[in-house]
C-alpha cells in the first residue's frame, strides 16, 4: 500500500483502540486520532488519488467518525457497556475486512532500474504500406501497429513520469476479461508510476546505443514487460516494443480507435492438427513480419527519414530481439530470416505457429532460452528441443527457473498477491523472479552485443540457486 493509505489505516486502528480502551474523561484523545485520520485521508485523496479498493475502508472511517463524534457528548452508563463491547468487536471485524481489497490489489510498484541512466519513453503509430492486414476479416487496410520505445534519457526540470499503460480506461476492462476477471479490477493500475519519463531527450552520454526489440505473447501488450524494458534502458539500450495488432489483447491508437484480439487466429475446434497449424501459421507469419517491419522503421528513425529524437542515436550493428511466449517464437524465426538480428532471447517460447524449416536448420546467432519450471505441452517441447539441438552457436544456453510459471516473466506477478491462487504465477517471490530474469537478460545482451563477459553463463550461479543452466548438444563429427 502507499504512504497515506498506510497512515490512514494506522490512524483508523488507533481510533478503534482508543474508543474501547480509554475512559470517558480522556476521550479528547479520540478527537486527536480523528484529526490525524482526517489528515491522512485528505493526503490519500488529494495527493495519492483514491481508488475503488479503498472505498469500503473510507466508508467505514466515515461511520466510525460519526459514531465517535456522537458518543463524545454522551456518557455511557454501565448497562450499555456490554453491548458497546460487542459493537466494538463487530467494528474491528468490519475494519479488518475493509483492509483486504487494497492489500490484495495494491497499486503496482515496478522494480527500480539498476543502471546508471535515467529512462525515457515515447510511442509511435506505424503503418506498413507493403502489407495488407491479414489478421482481421473486417480489415482491408494496411497493417498498422503501435510501438513503444524505452531509452537512456536526459531528464529535465519539467519532465513527467509516463503512465504504466496508455488509455487504461479502454484497455483495462479488456485485459481483465481475458483472465475471467471483472472489468473494473485493473482500474487502479492507472495510479501506478513507472520509472520512465515521457518524451524526454535521449542521453548524450554515448554516441549510439544498441537496440533491442521486444515481442509480447498472445493476448499480451507491449507494456507487459515494462520492468525489463526499463532495466535494459537504464543500462544503455534502446528497447522497442510493438503491439501485434489483433494478436495483442487490445491495441488503442492515438485517434481512440481500438483493435481487439481475434480469437479465431487460434481456433479451438480445428478439424485436425494440420488444419490448426495452417491457421496459426498466418498469425506467426504476421508477427515475424511485424518484427522485420519494426527493424525497417528503426533504420528510418536513425537516418532521419522518420524525424524523431533517435536520429543518429542508434547502433544498428548491435541489434538483439527478445520475446515472451508467442513473441519468443516470433523472435526465433525473425532472427533465422534476418541477419540484422545479432542475438536473441526467449521466455517460454511457443513454437507451434512458426516455421518448421528453422527447427532443422537452427539459428546462427547466439541465443538464450529462458523457461519457467512447468509450462508448455509435449508438442511444443518437442519442437523447441529440435531447434535447440540444431542451433550450434557456442553461446547458446537454456535456463529453467524453479518456482516460476508462464507469466512470471511479465509484470503480472506485481499486480496482485492473488496471482498464485488464480494460476498467474508460481510460488517464487515476485521480486525475486523478476530480478533473476533481469540479471540473465542484461548479462546475455551485454555479452553478445557489448562484449562484456558474464560469469552467469559459465555454469550454475551461486547467486541464483533457483536456476538450472544447460548448453546445446553439439553434433558429433
Amino acid at each position: 500500500m502507499r504512504f497515506f493509505e498506510i497512515l490512514f489505516f494506522c490512524f483508523t486502528s488507533l481510533a478503534l483502540i482508543l474508543l474501547f480502551l480509554i475512559k470517558m474523561r480522556d476521550r479528547k484523545y479520540l478527537l486527536i486520532a480523528l484529526g490525524l485520520l482526517g489528515l491522512s485521508l485528505a493526503g490519500h485523496v488529494l495527493i495519492e488519488k483514491t481508488r475503488w479498493q479503498m472505498f469500503p475502508a473510507i466508508a467505514f472511517s466515515v461511520l466510525l467518525s460519526g459514531y465517535i463524534g456522537f458518543t463524545f457528548f454522551i456518557k455511557k452508563n454501565p448497562e450499555t457497556r456490554k453491548s458497546g463491547r460487542w459493537l466494538w468487536i463487530a467494528a474491528v471485524g468490519i475494519f479488518v475486512l475493509s483492509i483486504l481489497p487494497p492489500s490484495l490489489f495494491p497499486v503496482p510498484t515496478l522494480q527500480n532500474p539498476t543502471g546508471p541512466y535515467s529512462v525515457g519513453t515515447t510511442s509511435f503509430e506505424w503503418v506498413d504500406e507493403n502489407r495488407i492486414e491479414t489478421l482481421s476479416p473486417d480489415s482491408v487496410e494496411n497493417r498498422k501497429i503501435m510501438v513503444q520505445v524505452w531509452y537512456p534519457a536526459e531528464i529535465q526540470a519539467d519532465s513527467q513520469l509516463a503512465p504504466y499503460m496508455e488509455q487504461l480506461d479502454i484497455t483495462g476492462p479488456v485485459l481483465a476479461t481475458q483472465f475471467s476477471l471483472p472489468g473494473f479490477l485493473f482500474d487502479h493500475i492507472a495510479l501506478a508510476k513507472t520509472h520512465a519519463y515521457l518524451n524526454v531527450p535521449v542521453s548524450d552520454s554515448e554516441g549510439r546505443y544498441p537496440v533491442l526489440v521486444f515481442s509480447h505473447g498472445w493476448t499480451g501488450v507491449r507494456t507487459q514487460n515494462t520492468y525489463q524494458a526499463e532495466e535494459l534502458a537504464s543500462h544503455g539500450y534502446v528497447v522497442v516494443a510493438p503491439d501485434h495488432t489483433y494478436g495483442a489483447g487490445i491495441v488503442v491508437f492515438p485517434d481512440g480507435s481500438a483493435a481487439f484480439n481475434n480469437p479465431a487466429l487460434l481456433p479451438e475446434n480445428a478439424s485436425s492438427e494440420e488444419e490448426y497449424d495452417r491457421v496459426v501459421r498466418v498469425l506467426g507469419q504476421a508477427w515475424v513480419s511485424d518484427l522485420q517491419f519494426v527493424l525497417d522503421e528503426v533504420e528510418l528513425l536513425n537516418n532521419g527519414e522518420n524525424p524523431s529524437i533517435f536520429t543518429n542515436k542508434l547502433d544498428l550493428t548491435r541489434v538483439g530481439l527478445f520475446g515472451h511466449s508467442t513473441g519468443g517464437g516470433a523472435v526465433i524465426e525473425a532472427c533465422s530470416l534476418d541477419g540484422r538480428c545479432k542475438a536473441g532471447l526467449t521466455e517460454d517460447a511457443w513454437m507451434v505457429p512458426f516455421s518448421r524449416e528453422m527447427l532443422s536448420d537452427g539459428v546462427e546467432q547466439p541465443f538464450f532460452f529462458m523457461q519457467s519450471e512447468n509450462w508448455s505441452d509435449e508438442r511444443n517441447t518437442r519442437l523447441f528441443e529440435s531447434l535447440f539441438t540444431n542451433s550450434y552457436s557456442s553461446i547458446n544456453r537454456k535456463l529453467s527457473i524453479t518456482g516460476t510459471k508462464h507469466y512470471d516473466f511479465t509484470d503480472i506477478p506485481m499486480l496482485t498477491p492473488l496471482a498464485p491462487l488464480i494460476g498467474l504465477k508460481g510460488p517464487i517471490n515476485a521480486q525475486r523472479g523478476l530480478s533473476i530474469v533481469n540479471a540473465y537478460t542484461l548479462d546475455f545482451f551485454n555479452q553478445t552485443l557489448k562484449n562484456i563477459p558474464s560469469p552467469l553463463f559459465d555454469g550454475q550461479s551461486p547467486d541464483y540457486p533457483e536456476t538450472n543452466l544447460s548448453s546445446a548438444t553439439y553434433p558429433v563429427d
